[in-house]
């Protein structure tokens, strides 16, 4: 028995000065290289946007209100925010709704209600067949949202909707995350 507690007791020793290699900060991840297409089919690079900070929206041309509140409160969170939406199909037009289309309905979805008004200036861009970026980036639904550093690196993901679009709560939370990866 002494054995034992004496055994323990060297562990507990060696395993102290450790306690603090546990912190809560996040993991910094290095986004993998990408080549995405967009809807005149041009290359859009991960190298196309080292430098400054930007955000990364996985999304599908069916994802209808999730992905729109995310898009349009991205915009009234950060006027002017740098955003690279990704649909995950390979399709340029899966069920019959081209990129073009995609763009243009998610411009009009802010246009009943409350009518903002928001044109979004974001690139709109689909995975090229046989290239696993959503895959790498462990990303298996639309709605998923990356917040990428000036150096490409993740510092901070949101899954799913950010809320209901306009929502104070929501615009902060993003702003929060937005000001993570301008710092």
């Amino acid at each position: 028995m002494a054995r034992i507690a004496t055994f323990l007791l060297t562990v507990l020793i060696a395993l102290t000065p450790l306690t603090g290699c546990t912190s809560e900060s996040e993991e910094v991840i290095a986004l993998p290289e990408y080549n995405l297409l967009d809807h005149t089919n041009s290359t859009v690079e991960k190298e196309d946007y080292l430098g400054a900070p930007y955000v990364i929206l996985f999304s599908a041309q069916w994802c209808g209100t999730p992905c729109h509140n995310n898009m349009h409160n991205l915009n009234t969170s950060v006027p002017g925010i740098e955003v690279v939406v990704v649909s995950t199909e390979y399709d340029y037009a899966p069920q019959g709704v081209s990129m073009l289309e995609w763009i243009d309905i998610v411009n009009e979805f802010d246009d009943d209600g409350d009518d903002i008004g928001q044109t979004l200036e974001y690139t709109f861009t689909r995975v090229i067949e046989g290239d696993d970026f959503a895959e790498q980036m462990d990303v298996f639904a639309p709605g998923t949202v990356i917040f990428v550093n000036s150096v490409g690196e993740e510092i901070q993901r949101h899954e799913g909707s950010f809320g209901p679009a306009g929502d104070e709560d929501t615009l902060a939370l993003i702003q929060e995350y937005w000001n993570q990866i301008v710092e």
